[in-house]
C-alpha cells in the first residue's frame, strides 16, 4: 500500500462492467505510476546496453 489506496477485493463470480470500473478506477494511479517508473528505469539502463552493442558491431563490421 505504497499510494494509501485501499483495494477492494473483486467479487470474479457476480462482475459486472460497472463494478470493474468502479474496480479498476481505484488501480489506475498506481499502475500507471508504477509502469512509467519501471520504463524509465529500465530504458535508463536499455540504452547503454544497446549503445554498447552497436558501438562494438560497427567496429567489428569496419574491421573484419
Amino acid at each position: 500500500m505504497i499510494t494509501g489506496v485501499q483495494f477492494s477485493n473483486i467479487d470474479w463470480l457476480n462482475i459486472t462492467f460497472s463494478t470493474l470500473l468502479v474496480n479498476l478506477k481505484t488501480l489506475f494511479w498506481p499502475l500507471f505510476v508504477g509502469c512509467h517508473v519501471t520504463g524509465i528505469i529500465v530504458s535508463f539502463f536499455t540504452y547503454f546496453v544497446v549503445y554498447y552493442i552497436i558501438k562494438k558491431y560497427r567496429k567489428n563490421k569496419t574491421n573484419g
